[in-house]
């Protein structure tokens, strides 16, 4: 939860004060008590929708023309992520696919324009 409340905090930052990677990262480490421990990684690039949705496997340059006839936006995406070991591990969690140590991760998306 704290991982992923540090990516909206770093979005929150782009949607107020544009992009900056570095206050970016700051602003989403000192958002929780997680600190240095959870890893940052801010991105911008410019997406169109397709079918509702972003297209963020094909990023455009922010402005250009879309397929749909609409204007490609300039998005920020704050990714985060965190390793996390289990004091104790537990039998069978590998079958299921947990494993020890996990890595927790957060992404929020914010169009800065």
């Amino acid at each position: 939860m704290r991982v992923q409340n540090s990516a909206e905090a770093g979005a929150q930052y782009a949607l107020t004060h544009g992009y900056d990677a570095g206050q970016i990262t700051s602003a989403a480490q000192n958002a929780t008590t997680l600190g240095a421990n959870v890893s940052v990684t801010p991105s911008n690039s410019g997406y169109c929708l397709a079918g509702g949705q972003l297209d963020l496997a094909n990023p455009v340059a922010a402005g250009s023309p879309c397929a749909d006839g609409t204007t490609a936006g300039s998005y920020v995406i704050v990714d985060t992520q965190m390793s996390y070991s289990l004091l104790i591990s537990f039998p069978g969690l590998a079958d299921i696919g947990i494993t020890n140590p996990m890595t927790l991760t957060g992404t929020a998306i914010v169009r800065i324009n």
